[in-house]
């Protein structure tokens, strides 16, 4: 038997066993390599992301829109609270003589006298509309002379002077405020005017009894930042001086005592009626009467 075609065909088959390892091997290496070294990752496509323009805010041209507080962008590395910027525009031009809003009218002359408990003590308060008036920034005030008596004696005396602009907001200009012990002054804390240390003028009662966002009533950094906020119109209410039916309820507040609120009731033509400690104290005095000059 002729072996030379066996040998020939053994040979080809040892050929084609190696050549196939070779290949396998290789593929292997190419593998390892590939999982080795991921493969390179596509630059990502950015699109410029335009964030659209704010409007401006809406502004009703009114001396009413002097009262706003304005704002001003923070950066991202400034701290979380901010002092507000409270800047309003006082022009005398924009103030009429007298006080005549329908919720908070003075009529010089007329003595508006409050009785209750406030905080555990009896309060007896006389609010005087005096004849007097001051001019502070330019702007003619009245005066409202109010004495607070306790146990017969005077506790407190203040004087408190307001102005009401073109479009019925009365604003409040300041207050002189005594403390009395043994009949003699013994400080005179919460005392400030507007224009004097950086105080600044606030509204005590708007103009637009509709309007439900918050407003100042006053503000000197650390002395005094009092808020106030209608929240309830056409009330009926019920004091000792008699029933009144058109009521408006305003909340207080101060950002120097937080949690301290205050409920003030206002009838049309007559004025606070009755206020209310509902946090941060408590008790109510009421109107009990009013003695016109």
């Amino acid at each position: 038997m002729d072996r030379k075609p066996f040998t020939i065909f053994a040979g080809m088959s040892m050929l084609l066993f190696l050549f196939a390892g070779c290949a396998t091997k290789e593929a292997q290496v190419t593998t390892t390599s590939m999982e080795a070294f991921p493969a390179t990752a596509q630059p990502q496509t950015t699109e410029a992301v335009i964030a659209p323009s704010l409007p401006a805010t809406n502004v009703k041209p009114t001396t009413t829109a002097r009262m706003a507080v304005s704002t001003t962008a923070v950066p991202p590395t400034a701290p979380q609270k901010q002092p507000e910027e409270y800047r309003p525009e006082i022009n005398p031009n924009d103030y009429v003589p007298g006080v005549d809003n329908p919720y908070f009218v003075l009529r010089p002359g007329t003595t508006y006298v409050y009785e209750g408990m406030l905080d555990g003590e009896a309060k007896h308060i006389e609010a005087y509309v005096a004849n007097e008036v001051k001019k502070i920034l330019g702007v003619a005030v009245m005066q409202v002379r109010e004495r607070v008596y306790v146990k017969g004696k005077l506790e407190e005396e203040t004087l408190r002077y307001y102005a009401q602009d073109r479009d019925g907001n009365v604003w409040c200009f300041g207050r002189d405020r005594s403390e009395y012990q043994y009949g003699r002054v013994t400080g005179r804390k919460g005392s400030w005017e507007a224009g004097v240390n950086g105080a600044e003028p606030g509204i005590i009662m708007l103009g637009d009894a509709s309007q439900r966002e918050p407003y100042r009533q006053s503000y000197l950094e650390g002395e005094t930042e009092d808020m106030a906020q209608i929240i309830k119109t056409g009330e009926a209410a019920s004091t000792q001086s008699g029933t009144y039916k058109d009521v408006i309820i305003i909340k207080e507040w101060t950002q120097l005592k937080p949690g301290a609120v205050t409920w003030k009731y206002y009838a049309r033509d007559v004025g606070m009626i009755i206020e209310v400690r509902k946090q941060g104290g408590s008790g109510e005095i009421d109107l009990a009467e009013i003695k016109k000059g």
